[in-house]
């Protein structure tokens, strides 16, 4: 029988961090927990693939709640509004919306300018449902990050010679050093 590895206070901090602001990276919420920048330079590596960091995703965001996630965020709608032309008409326009999937049509209003005590006809103000593709895209990256499934991007894992001076990595750094620590010229 294997023995699930607990979390460390720091791994469970930083945790919470991630799951109360999704759109901090991960790294910042890391060195937020204590831990040292140079460690929070590679989260994938220095957290992410711990076991007991493993076992808070398990936990909290396990498959179930990812599901979820996926579902939720795949439907994620925001409300737009645009003006159409007054050569169209209501009808037409709730044509349009009915041929576009994914678009949900909320309100139709007559656009109306008065100029010189006429009335001119400018447009149709539409108000509607559409998907919100950011935040879909930011919430299933976030989730996927969270649960180790992406790779570390190489902004992640890859610093300068420079930055290595600079974090205090080694002050003295040599050629074998900076390239064991997979730093780019």
């Amino acid at each position: 029988m294997t023995r699930l590895k607990s979390s460390t206070p720091r791994q469970t901090k930083t945790f919470k961090t991630v799951i109360e602001d999704p759109t901090k990276p991960i790294g910042t919420a890391m060195v937020e927990s204590g831990y040292s920048e140079v460690t929070a330079i590679n989260p994938g590596v220095n957290l992410i693939s711990r076991p007991g960091w493993q076992n808070l995703v398990d936990k909290y965001l396990g498959d179930i709640s990812l599901s979820k996630l996926h579902h939720t965020a795949m439907n994620a709608t925001i409300m737009d509004e645009r003006i159409f032309p007054p050569e169209l008409t209501e009808n037409d326009i709730k044509s349009i919306f009915h041929q576009v999937i994914g678009f949900r049509l909320l309100k139709i209003i007559r656009k109306i300018k008065y100029t010189k005590g006429k009335e001119l006809m400018v447009g149709w103000l539409v108000y509607y449902m559409r998907p919100d593709y950011l935040t879909r895209d930011k919430a299933l990256e976030k989730a996927y990050r969270i649960k180790g499934v992406y790779a570390p991007s190489k902004k992640e894992t890859k610093i300068t010679k420079v930055e290595a001076f600079l974090l205090g990595i080694n002050k003295n750094w040599k050629e074998d050093d900076v390239a064991r620590l997979g730093a780019r010229e």
